[in-house]
């Protein structure tokens, strides 16, 4: 079984209205004025699209492309349309902020590439974060809905694990529960890992 599936606009119509309704959101932001050319090699994930199902809104956004020269076509269309201010560069993304009908949003650009969206929510340590929109499609891992519903943290994929057990502190105070499974295969992955290599200890890189 697939763990990952696509929703177009469309199909959300017909079979899943809370996917169509996901991306008439984000689209209305940002992706209804965007160059087609850019729409194909741009997306928002992780955490934005997380909040926006669990508040009905957002203020935090996290755009992934799929190369370099996407990622700076969309930093030139933020500035020129969102008048998108960035205020720091890190090792992992530009971050900075727009104003849409004066409310704030904050805007990271991550630098990782990724071939699309599905390739990008694999790489989500927690169900919870498997989710991508882009102006056309919906993106999810099939039990991240109801893992969701239920404010469980289940694991997809531990990329940096010692990182993972820093954001549980941050999803216990904000409500959600681990489960022993969850606890147990985040202990014995942490296990494995060399304590002299600094790469472990580096900040998650996508959401």
């Amino acid at each position: 079984m697939n763990k990952f599936e696509v929703v177009s606009y469309e199909q959300g119509q017909q079979l899943m209205p809370q996917a169509t309704n996901c991306i008439a959101f984000f689209r209305s932001l940002y992706f209804k004025d965007m160059p087609d050319e850019l729409n194909k090699n741009v997306w928002i994930a992780g955490g934005s699209v997380r909040e926006y199902f669990a508040k009905g809104k957002n203020t935090d956004i996290d755009f992934f492309a799929k190369d370099r020269k996407s990622m700076a076509t969309l930093i030139y269309w933020l500035r020129n349309n969102k008048n998108y201010k960035h205020y720091l560069i890190t090792k992992n993304a530009i971050k900075g902020f727009i104003t849409i009908n004066d409310k704030k949003f904050d805007v990271d650009i991550v630098k990782k590439p990724f071939q699309n969206p599905t390739d990008c929510i694999e790489k989500f340590d927690f169900t919870v974060c498997c989710f991508a929109v882009n102006a056309d499609n919906f993106y999810y891992h099939v039990s991240a809905p109801f893992d969701l519903m239920k404010r469980k943290l289940v694991i997809n994929e531990l990329p940096n694990p010692v990182d993972t057990l820093k954001r549980l502190t941050k999803y216990l105070k904000k409500g959600f529960i681990a489960c022993n499974g969850t606890l147990m295969t985040l202990a014995k992955k942490i296990a494995e890992q060399d304590p002299n290599d600094e790469d472990i200890f580096a900040f998650y890189k996508f959401d």
